[in-house]
Formats: C-alpha cells, structure tokens, sequence
C-alpha cells in the first residue's frame, strides 16, 4: 500500500465520506471528512470494543465518558454488555447515560469496556458506524476508504499468521528460497539463512515472455492440482506470483 504524500483529503464523490483508517494491535484510529465537509475522528481498541471511563452510577443507570472523547449515537450501545464474568447487557443508551439489566458495583473515574457478545463487529466496521453515526443495524452511507494497518506487519514479525503458499512460473520455484541475498551479516564465513515466509511452493507450466507474449499457458487442470497440493499441505492461502506476470495483466 502506497501512503499519501499530502495532508489534505482528495476531493470526494457527491454525497460520499472520505474515511483514513489505520488499525494496529490496540487501537484503530479513524478521520473522517463528511459530506457536508466537517472533519470528524474516531479512536476505538482493536478488539471491537468500547472503553469508557465510569463518571457516575446510580443502581443500575451509569453515566460514562468514552475514551478518546468518542460520540456514540443513541441507541448504539444496546444489546452490548459489560466485558465483566456475566457482566450485565445495556437496555439503553442516550448520550453518556446506560441502563443496564440489574445493579451492579464498580469504582467511579475506573476504566469500564462494553463489548457485543452477538454478532461480534471487527473495529474498522465499528469505528465506521461510529464516525459516521449509523446504527449498527443500518448499512454504511456511500464511503471512500483508505486503509493502513500494522496487524500484518506484526504478524510478519512476530512469526504468526496464515501458512502461506505460493504458485510460481515453471523453473522458478527457487526464487522463494533465495530471495534479494539479503543477509545479516554480509561478511560472515556461514551465513545464516533468513526464514522464509512461505510455506510450500509450487510450480505450474506456464511462462509469459518479458514482451507480455505467452509463450506458455497454463491450463486449468494444472492450476487445480498445484492448488490442491498446496492445500493438502496445510496452507491457509494461496499468493500467485507469475514471471512478467505484470506485463498481460495475469496478476
């Protein structure tokens, strides 16, 4: 993904959103510009939760004060629940005021979080109804979105995520194996190989020329029985990486 240079917004389509979203690992952070021009910014944990500070309880009715000064529309919060062991469910919700089911004890000024035990939302899709202040049971208005996230960096860091496997052009399947030779240390006697990011490889008969001409085309049997192979070797996805793919517009 290729960030933008400039500070602005580029202009929008008539009676659309313009939506920057960036989700990490704790928190998704969302700028708006409305149709009508206003800016407007959104500031929502990852997990699809909403935190929120406890200003005041009276039995079972709360007031609260979302985190990173957060607007909910009214209404939004129903249904969701306290993130407590059988925490209790929001009857409403108006502004900052919450009716919960029953009483309940909790220290004032000390961090709450409400979450959705059905129908769970990711945090971009949360943070969107939010910004934009559709109920949850509504659909999004006309939105342009452009979206940045660190989870697959981190994933990529940490070693975690999909068992990647990847169809290659015949003859290329060392490609995955020997990389750019970027090396640690360039000098050393024994270099140490970097981990690879692929799991399985596999070939499949086909090459196009650097022209964009095919001089070989794979049919669709070939393709199935790589694909399935990769499968059978536990690969959660599949990426096409094809030589001069770019050039005829394979990829």
């Amino acid at each position: 993904m290729t960030a933008a240079r400039a500070n602005t917004f580029p202009e929008a389509s008539e009676n659309a959103w313009i939506v920057a979203l960036d989700t990490g690992g704790t928190f998704t952070d969302i700028v708006a510009r409305a149709p009508d021009g206003s800016m407007h910014r959104v500031k929502i944990p990852s997990d699809g939760s909403i935190l929120a500070t406890l200003r005041q309880i009276d039995g079972s009715e709360l007031e609260i004060l979302p985190a990173a000064g957060v607007a909910l529309p009214d209404g939004f919060l129903q249904g969701w629940a306290m993130q407590d062991p059988r925490g209790p469910s929001v009857i409403w919700q108006h502004g900052n005021r919450v009716q919960l089911q029953r009483t309940m004890e909790r220290q004032l000024n000390g961090p709450i979080r409400f979450v959705r035990l059905h129908d769970p939302i990711d945090a971009p899709r949360l943070g969107l109804h939010i910004v934009t202040r559709t109920p949850l049971s509504e659909p999004l208005p006309p939105i342009e979105i452009r979206l940045s996230t660190t989870r697959g960096t981190n994933a990529l860091l940490e070693g975690h995520g999909a068992r990647v496997g990847v169809l290659v052009s015949d003859g290329l399947t060392g490609v995955i194996e020997i990389g750019d030779q970027t090396r640690d240390d360039l000098f050393a006697r024994v270099p140490k190989r970097t981990q690879r990011i692929a799991h399985r490889v596999r070939a499949i008969p086909e090459r196009s020329l650097a022209d964009g001409s095919v001089d070989r085309a794979a049919g669709h049997d070939a393709c199935a029985i790589a694909a399935a192979s990769l499968a059978a070797d536990d690969c959660d996805t599949i990426v096409v990486s094809l030589a001069h793919a770019l050039s005829n517009d394979r990829e």
